[in-house]
This record gives structure tokens, sequence and C-alpha cells, in this order.
């Protein structure tokens, strides 16, 4: 009998010898292999449904005189922080996480394009368009500085039968959806 090798996929991650011995992230291998999909799709009845899996964001920063700067980013995945990195305390739930990774941060002392003074200003991430498929990767893992060492993260993380992500949703010309 003939037995399947995994010689041509392991090529097409370019990995060395040695790495391929290497515990591999899913969200890496993931990335992977949807970038090899995406250049040899193009053209084809696949490259029509890969857009299915990215979404983008819009990354911005608001002046206290009301000018927006907006830079758009296309991803394939969200990571979600299980602690809460000010307070080191459990997020507890996706909900909770996902309004975190959205959550305005305020930036101090930045000059303004349109007021031309230096103010603080809101940044803040609004989806523009969500994917068909979105994966949500936990991030459980936290460098523990005193050792070194990467440590696990074990909380208690809920997840909801249905994700409501229209007030995390920005549409063209600024409009919330929810």
């Amino acid at each position: 009998r003939c037995c399947v090798t995994t010689d041509a996929l392991t090529r097409s991650f370019g990995w060395t010898t040695g790495e391929q011995f290497q515990q591999q992230d899913v969200q890496e291998c993931s990335a992977v292999i949807m970038d090899y999909l995406s250049r040899l799709a193009v053209g084809s009845p696949l490259g029509a449904h890969l857009h299915e899996h990215t979404g983008s964001t819009n990354r911005i920063l608001r002046c206290q005189c009301g000018a927006e700067r907006c830079r758009e980013e296309a991803f394939r995945d969200l990571q979600l922080d299980v602690r809460d990195s000010s307070t080191g305390s459990p997020i507890g739930s996706v909900d909770r996480a996902l309004a975190a990774y959205c959550a305005t941060e305020i930036i101090e002392g930045v000059s303004c394009e349109t007021c031309g003074e230096q103010r603080d200003h809101d940044k803040l991430l609004r989806f523009s368009q969500l994917p068909l498929y979105l994966p949500l990767v936990l991030k459980r893992f936290e460098m523990n500085w005193n050792t070194g060492q990467r440590m696990k993260i074990s909380d208690w993380m809920s997840v909801p039968p249905r994700l409501d992500l229209a007030s995390l949703v920005q549409l063209a010309g600024g409009e919330q959806t929810g």
C-alpha cells in the first residue's frame, strides 16, 4: 500500500529540515496556507471564495478638534486577550475580549494635521468588513519576565452561541451599525 507524505506541504511552507520538527502555531500555519492558496488561486474558481476569509478594519486616530485619520487593514483572524493587559485579571468572555480589542485608547501629544496643534487623540479600531468565516485566536500564553519563560493562561472564557458585532462595525462614511 502507498502512504501519504507531507513533503510537498512542508516544502510549500519554505521550512528547512530543522524547522519541520519544531512545533508550529496553528495561526501561523493557517496564514501560510491561506497565503499559498491566494497565490495559487489567482484567476481560478477558488480565488473567488478566498475573500470569504478576509475582513478589514479601520484604525482611527481622532483629535479633540474632531478631525480623523483612518487606515484600513485586512485581517484573516483576530487575536484576543484572555487577560486584561492593564490589570492582569481574567476577561472572562469572548464578547468582552472583542470589546477590549476595539476599545478606545488615549494617545497623548499627537500633532493634528487639521488644527495644527499637539493634542491628545483617541485611537480606536472598527471593523469595516467582516469575513464570512472569522477565526478567533485566544492569546493563552504570556511572558513571565522574572523567569524568562512563557506561561500558559488557563483562565475560563465563555463563548456565546452567537456574536453580535454590530456595535464594532463602521460603515463607509463613519456611520456605526449598532
